[in-house]
C-alpha cells in the first residue's frame, strides 16, 4: 500500500530524495547544441507522441504539425483537442509538470500556452541546455548515456554503448566497416567473433562504462549453424538488410554477438543494460521483449552483470522475480515511472518484498536531445512514487524513516553507482 503525495511522510520523503546526488541511468544524448524547436515539435519528439497516436493522430498530421513554417498557433489548434484526449496519462504529466515548473504554464490554456512555448523555445536555443537541466534543476550528478555524448568531453556524463545496433553483415555494412576499422576482415563465419571482440573491445577502449542489448531468446548455437546463418546473411539477396530478408539467421547471429557481449563484459568488470517490456512507438510488438526470454543467458553467464531497464513493464512481475531467482541481475526503473505511474508504484512495492535493495536502480531519464527538459518532470515523479511507497512501508509495515532514507541514497545513487563504476 502506498500514501497520497499529500502525506506528510510523502512530503518529507521527497524532501529527502531531492537532496541526493543523483545518478541518472539511463539517455539517449547526442553532443548538446542549440535546437530550433517549439511545443508541438517537442511534444511529438516524446513518447507522448505515442498517446497522440493512439489519440487519432494520423502521420499526415503529424508531419504538418512538425513544420516549423507553418505557425504555432495553427498547429496548436490541431494538437491541442489530441493533447486534452491524452493529458491525464503518464507521460502528459511529464510534460506538465516540466512546463509549470520552468516555463510558466498553468493548464496550457489557450491563453498562455503560445507564450510557454516562446519560452521553451528560447531555453532550447541557449547554450547550456544540459548544464540547466541535469545539474541545476535536476540535482542530476551523473548521466549514463546511449549517444555520442562521451565520457571524455564531459566527465558527468558516462557512456554505455550499443554494439547491436551497428550489427549489419552486408560486405560493407556497418559491422564489416568497424572490424576493418579495427584490422579484421570479414572473410568466412570463422572472422565473426574476432571482429565481435574487437568492436567490443574498441568500444570500451572509447570508454564505454556498459554494453546495450535488448530481451530476445538466446541460445548456444553450433559452429554448423553459425556456418550456415553467415552464408544466408550474404547471400546476394540479404545483402541490403540480412535480418529482415533472412529471419533465420538473425536468433543464431544475435545470440553469437550476445554471448560475445556478456562474455567480454564479465571479463571486462562492466554490465550488460537490457531493454525488457514496453514499446517506445507505436505498433511494435512489445512481447518480443518479454523478460523471461532472458533465463537461458542469465543461467548461462552467472559472471556477467545484467541490468534488466524500464522493470519490464507490462511484464512487472515476471521481471520482479529475475531479480529475486538471479544473483547477476539488477533491476532498474528507467523509464517506468512515466509508462505508468500505478505499474511502477506496483514495481517499487514487489521490490521492496522480493529484491536485496543492493540490487535496485531508481531512476533513468529516458530522453533524447529534443526532449531532455523534461528529464525534470520525470525526476519529480519518479522521487515522488519512490516515497509513496516507502511512506506506506514506514506508516503500515514497520519501516523506520532512517531505513526509508537509506533506501532512496541507494537506489538514486549509490546503487548506479556501484554497478557502473561510476
Amino acid at each position: 500500500m502506498y500514501l497520497p503525495p499529500n502525506d506528510p511522510l510523502v512530503t518529507e520523503l521527497v524532501r529527502l530524495a531531492a537532496e541526493i546526488p543523483v545518478v541518472d541511468t539511463h539517455q539517449h544524448l547526442n553532443a548538446e547544441e542549440p535546437m530550433e524547436l517549439d511545443l508541438c515539435r517537442m511534444m511529438l519528439s516524446d513518447y507522448v507522441n505515442t498517446d497522440l497516436t493512439d489519440a487519432g493522430m494520423t502521420p499526415e498530421l503529424r508531419e504538418w504539425l512538425l513544420d516549423g513554417s507553418v505557425p504555432f498557433g495553427e498547429r496548436w489548434a490541431k494538437l491541442g483537442p489530441l493533447w486534452e484526449q491524452v493529458r491525464h496519462s503518464s507521460y502528459a504529466e511529464v510534460h506538465l509538470r516540466t512546463l509549470r515548473a520552468h516555463y510558466g504554464a498553468t493548464d496550457l490554456g489557450p491563453g498562455e500556452v503560445e507564450e510557454v512555448s516562446a519560452r521553451l523555445t528560447a531555453d532550447f536555443a541557449a547554450p547550456g541546455l544540459f548544464r540547466r537541466v541535469f545539474h541545476e534543476r535536476c540535482g542530476i550528478e551523473v548521466v549514463l548515456t546511449q549517444g555520442n555524448c562521451r565520457q571524455e568531453r564531459d566527465p558527468r556524463f558516462a557512456w554505455v554503448a550499443r554494439p547491436m545496433d551497428g550489427f549489419n553483415l552486408a560486405p560493407d555494412g556497418s559491422f564489416a566497416t568497424a572490424a576493418r576499422g579495427m584490422g579484421v576482415e570479414l572473410a568466412s563465419a570463422d572472422d565473426l567473433v574476432p571482429a565481435m571482440d574487437a568492436i567490443l573491445h574498441g568500444h570500451h577502449a572509447q570508454g564505454a562504462v556498459g554494453f546495450k542489448m535488448a530481451a530476445l531468446p538466446w541460445r548456444d548455437a553450433t559452429k554448423e549453424e553459425i556456418a550456415a546463418a553467415w552464408e544466408a546473411a550474404r547471400a546476394p539477396a540479404a545483402a541490403n538488410d540480412p535480418y529482415l530478408r533472412c529471419p533465420e539467421s538473425w536468433p543464431v547471429l544475435n545470440s553469437l554477438y550476445v554471448s560475445r557481449i556478456a562474455t567480454l563484459a564479465a571479463e571486462l568488470d562492466i554490465p550488460v543494460a537490457v531493454h525488457t517490456g514496453a514499446p517506445w512507438t507505436n505498433w511494435l510488438d512489445f512481447s518480443a521483449w518479454e523478460p523471461t526470454a532472458l533465463i537461458p543467458l542469465l543461467q548461462r553467464f552467472r559472471e556477467t552483470r545484467f541490468d534488466l531497464y524500464h522493470a519490464g513493464l507490462p511484464y512487472g512481475t515476471p521481471l520482479s522475480m529475475l531479480g529475486k531467482a538471479f544473483p547477476n541481475v539488477w533491476l532498474d526503473l528507467t523509464w517506468a515511472h512515466i509508462i505508468s505511474r500505478e505499474l511502477a508504484r506496483r514495481s517499487i512495492a514487489e521490490w521492496l518484498d522480493l529484491v536485496p535493495t543492493n540490487k535496485v536502480l531508481g531512476f533513468g531519464g529516458d530522453n533524447q536531445n529534443p526532449s531532455v527538459v523534461l528529464t525534470y518532470g520525470h525526476l519529480e515523479i519518479a522521487r515522488e512514487n519512490l516515497a509513496q511507497v516507502l511512506a506506506g512501508r514506514i506508516k503500515y509495515s514497520g519501516m523506520t524513516m532512517t531505513q526509508a532514507e537509506a533506501i532512496l541514497r541507494a537506489w538514486l545513487s549509490e546503487n548506479p553507482r556501484r554497478l557502473y563504476r561510476a
